[in-house]
């Protein structure tokens, strides 16, 4: 029962028929569903606030490290991974980072 009900929301939402006349992948619907992950490291640098001692030269020079690897070595994926380690959650919030 609580499928079925599930499922009459998820149709109510979005129609199938809608979905099928715009021949709708399921590629596209999860995108539509989860959002995607194209998370920007420049923005997720810039709306992070690090521990109070960042601006001492070994920690900033660590973090300039971390970032730079964040943006040079780390593919998509995996930077979606980093952002699930970091906040339990694999997306950027709706709107962004900001």
């Amino acid at each position: 029962w609580e499928v079925q009900c599930l499922q009459q929301g998820f149709w109510d939402v979005l129609p199938l028929d809608l979905l099928r006349s715009k021949t709708t992948t399921a590629a596209e619907l999860l995108a539509l569903i989860s959002g995607s992950c194209d998370l920007d490291p420049e923005e997720w640098r810039l709306h992070t606030h690090p521990c109070s001692n960042a601006e001492q030269p070994r920690v900033a020079q660590v973090l300039d490290w971390f970032w730079d690897a964040v943006e040079s070595d780390l593919t998509a994926e995996q930077r979606c991974l980093l952002l699930r380690f970091t906040t339990g959650s694999s997306r950027p919030p709706i709107g962004g980072l900001a």
